[in-house]
This record gives structure tokens, C-alpha cells and sequence, in this order.
């Protein structure tokens, strides 16, 4: 790991954080032994239905935080081999909270005269489209409501995700919503000097007001892990130097905006200025803002591939606040933080001769507790199952959460020299 003078600190939490994982397993979720069963069959059964839960899983799908965009990635793959990917189910789904997360809402979040009338029917047309089953009509609607008013944010996603060919594409129009957005806010707080978001109270605090899930795991084991200043958000300063006013929907629609906008960022490289807009919506933004838009699995998955392990841990301390789900990316990232520290020097066949060190077991306890959540994981991790593009959402525990986590973690994974040999160990029952 990074940070050799804050090691000692570092491990501390990273026991209290695993000792978290298994007192929460214990209090609200039996370890299935579902992991137990499919360890004895190398060979593998047939892999599980698309969105069916293992035990102690949720039946209820989740939106996936790392789900491609639809025209760039998902339809150009269909083209390619020919294989459909989203099931009616899951594009309905994502109509479903894509609708939700960026209506209006007008009677409780937008008085008479706050949204430009042009505006409010431009708005009023996305909605609409949000709700089109067909993907000609979506996208007509999204045009004929930038036509009547060039200042409808949503109205750019929309183009981003169902109609741009590129993630080059993807990145101009995901821009120009936030570009937007921020005009907006800026406007609306000029007209309202002395309001306050709905979610002013909590603004700048999603790292410290728990919001259900996980939130406050860490810190009811004693984890303090120190927080971030505010600061400027980079490419579309988010709180920064000019205090800007949100309405709730406002703030919804640019933290989709600018998570997605991240996400192209990543996908060309740009890991560094990924992860500081990630840092700074959960800075920037209150949890409700953040709520369904897991922003913590972005930045983790960021941090990872930078192999900055001590930032990870922070993270994960908090795991829970701004929007994040108990998931594969929980056990699993926690899981390889423990493989971490060991598997350099971990030998399965030495092991099964000596036994394991009190480290090894540690780690080995915590792998099989990632296993017991998700026994899926592992042979997408071991390339035993082939992967395949991840859903728009996934159910806790079922095979296609793990596919979704596989898809984007198994480069972290292999870049840990010895860290598959350990979860083969684990995977195999060797130890």
C-alpha cells in the first residue's frame, strides 16, 4: 500500500472496517452457503439466472454505477456480435428512475415563475420522452425540446446516453448539460438571494450525515477518518468560489450529469480528474442530492486503479453515505484490501501444509465473507466464466452484480501480484 508512515493507522482501520462487514452480516444478513456448494464444483454449474438473488441477497434491483451509455457502448456492441443486452425489463427500469430522479416535482421544488416557462415546457417534453418506449420518439422529443429552449439540461442526457454515437460525444453534450446546469443554478440564486436549497442543511455533508445502507458502519466501530475541505471541482466548479443556489431537481440532474461526465473521463484515462470530481460531489453535494447515483463505487474503482490503497480505505470507512448500496463492491473491495497485505507471500500449498498465518486467516475469513454475499463473484474474477457487458441494474447477490463488478475490478484484482492465487485458495476450499 501507499503511505508507509500511516500504515499502522491505515491496518487499524482496515480490521475495524472488516470487523464492521461481519458484525453487519451477523445482525442484519445470514452468510449464505451458497458459496460452500459451488467451491466443490471447479467445473462450475450453470451460472445463475440474469437478475435472480442468491440467499441472503435482495430481491429488489439496484441501479449499476458502472452501467456503459446506451447509443456509445451498449448499442455498438449489439451491432457487433449480433447479441442483445438490455432486456425490455431493465431499459424499463432505468426509464423508470431516470423519470424520477430528474422530475420536476414543481409544487414542492419549483414555485410559480422560479423555471422559465420556455424552459418548464421543454422539461415537460422530456418527461414525456423519459416515458416513450420507442427510441426514435425519445430521442425526436429531446431535439424538439432543445429547439424550444436550449437551457434543458435533461434534454442533453438524454441525447448522451440514447443518441451519441462516441463516448467523444458522450463527453461534449454530458458537458454542455452541466455547462447548463450551472447557468441555472446561478440564475436562480440571483432571483433568490436569500433562499436555500431544500437539502441546505445537509449541503457539504454527505461524508458526515449517514443515510442508511451502510452509512456510519465505520464510525460506530470507532472509525474517524478526517474530512475534505470544500473546494473547486475542476472542469465545472460544483460549490467552489460562487455559492450557488439548488433546487432539489437542479441538483439531481447535475450530479447525474457530472457522475456520468466522470465516468467518460475514465474510460479515457483521465483517471486523476475522474476522481476529483468524484471527491467532489460527495464534498459538494448533500446525500440527497447524491441518493441512487452511488458515487463512492466511481471513486473507489478510480482510486484502485491508481493504487492509492489509503485513500480507498478512507472511503470505504464511510461506505454507505452518498448514495452507496451494500454490495459486491463493499465485500469485494474490502476483501482485496485485506488480500492485499498478504498474498505476496501467500503460498496454497504451503498454507495447506502449515496452515495460514494469523494474517492470511484474517484475510481468508473476510474473502469468504465477499464469497458468502456473492458466490458469483470469484469465477468471473478466475476468468472461469466469461464476462459479458454489465446491466443498467442488478440485484444484490445475483449473477449479474457480479458481472457488473467483474467487468470493471478483475484489472484491480490482477494487478495485485498473488491476489487471484489467494481467491483460487478461497474459491477451491484449500484453506
Amino acid at each position: 500500500m501507499d503511505g508507509g508512515d500511516s500504515w499502522p493507522s491505515l491496518t487499524a482501520t482496515l480490521l475495524l472496517l472488516s470487523a464492521a462487514l461481519f458484525v453487519y452480516e451477523f445482525v442484519y444478513g445470514p452468510r449464505t452457503t451458497a458459496a460452500q456448494k459451488l467451491s466443490k464444483q471447479p467445473g462450475l454449474a450453470t451460472p445463475a439466472s440474469p437478475s435472480q438473488a442468491s440467499e441472503g441477497g435482495s430481491a429488489e434491483p439496484v441501479p449499476n454505477p458502472f452501467a456503459l451509455f446506451r447509443a456509445a457502448e451498449y448499442r455498438r456492441y449489439e451491432r457487433q456480435t449480433g447479441t442483445t443486452v438490455l432486456s425490455p425489463r431493465d431499459v424499463q427500469l432505468s426509464a423508470l428512475r431516470w423519470g424520477a430522479t430528474f422530475e420536476r416535482a414543481s409544487a414542492r421544488d419549483a414555485p410559480a415563475g422560479e423555471v422559465p416557462p420556455l424552459v418548464a415546457v421543454a422539461e415537460g417534453m422530456i418527461a414525456a420522452a423519459w416515458r416513450e418506449p420507442k427510441l426514435a420518439t425519445r430521442i425526436r422529443l429531446a431535439h424538439d425540446a432543445l429547439a424550444v429552449s436550449d437551457q434543458c439540461v435533461t434534454a442533453y442526457i438524454l441525447l448522451a446516453e440514447e443518441e451519441a454515437p462516441t463516448i467523444r460525444e458522450v463527453e461534449r453534450l454530458l458537458r454542455k448539460a452541466v455547462a447548463v446546469a450551472e447557468n441555472n443554478a446561478a440564475a436562480h440564486s440571483a432571483a433568490t438571494p436569500d433562499a436555500a436549497t431544500p437539502d441546505a442543511a445537509a449541503t457539504g455533508a454527505a461524508f458526515s450525515a449517514p443515510v442508511g445502507g451502510l452509512a456510519g458502519l465505520g464510525q460506530g466501530l470507532g472509525v474517524r477518518v478526517r474530512g475534505r475541505p470544500q473546494g473547486d471541482a475542476g472542469n465545472g466548479n460544483v460549490a467552489g468560489r460562487e455559492q450557488r443556489v439548488w433546487t432539489r431537481a437542479q441538483a439531481r440532474a447535475y450530479v447525474y450529469a457530472k457522475r456520468r461526465l466522470a465516468m467518460c473521463l475514465r474510460k479515457r484515462g483521465e483517471t486523476r480528474a475522474a476522481a476529483q470530481v468524484f471527491r467532489d460531489l460527495l464534498t459538494n453535494f448533500p446525500a440527497a442530492s447524491l441518493a441512487g447515483e452511488d458515487v463512492q463505487a466511481n471513486l473507489v474503482e478510480c482510486l484502485l486503479s491508481l493504487r492509492t490503497y489509503h485513500e480507498v480505505v478512507e472511503v470505504m470507512s464511510r461506505f454507505g453515505e452518498g448514495g452507496a448500496e451494500r454490495g459486491a463492491t463493499l465485500y469485494f473491495t474490502v476483501a482485496l484490501l485485506r488480500t492485499i497485505e498478504v498474498c505476496g507471500r501467500f503460498s496454497a500449498a504451503r498454507a495447506a501444509e502449515r496452515g495460514l498465518s494469523a494474517g492470511e486467516s484474517v484475510a481468508m475469513d473476510v474473502v469468504g465473507l465477499a464469497m458468502g454475499f456473492n458466490p458469483h463473484v470469484a469465477p468471473y474474477l478466475l476468468e472461469v466464466r466469461p464476462l459479458r457487458p454489465p446491466l443498467e441494474h442488478v440485484v444484490p447477490g445475483s449473477d449479474d452484480e457480479a458481472v457488473a463488478y467483474a467487468f470493471v475490478h478483475l484489472e484491480h484484482w490482477k494487478a495485485v501480484k498473488g491476489a487471484l492465487a489467494f481467491v483460487q485458495a478461497a474459491w477451491e476450499g484449500h484453506c
